[in-house]
């Protein structure tokens, strides 16, 4: 397979999602998102995100860089 890039780049919850008001918005939007959207989220977030994917990839988070908003992150990833 060629290789495409050497990181990639993701816009991403922060997980365990943070209490109050942003957090419980976050939760509502994706819940008025659908039931499998909501059950896939939750998951998601039981599963431990964008750590638990990148070590079962095979990937490596080489920077995470806060955003504005209290309930995600922009994280950096490299073989």
């Amino acid at each position: 397979m060629a290789k495409v890039a050497d990181k990639i780049i993701i816009g991403d919850y922060l997980v365990p999602k943070p209490e109050g008001y942003a957090g419980r918005l976050t939760t509502f939007i994706e819940y008025m998102a659908g039931a499998e959207h909501y059950r896939n989220y939750k998951n998601y977030l039981a599963n431990g995100g964008i750590y638990h994917l990148a070590e079962k990839s095979g990937l490596n988070i080489i920077n995470e860089i806060p955003t504005e908003s209290s309930t995600n992150h922009i994280v950096v990833l490299s073989k």
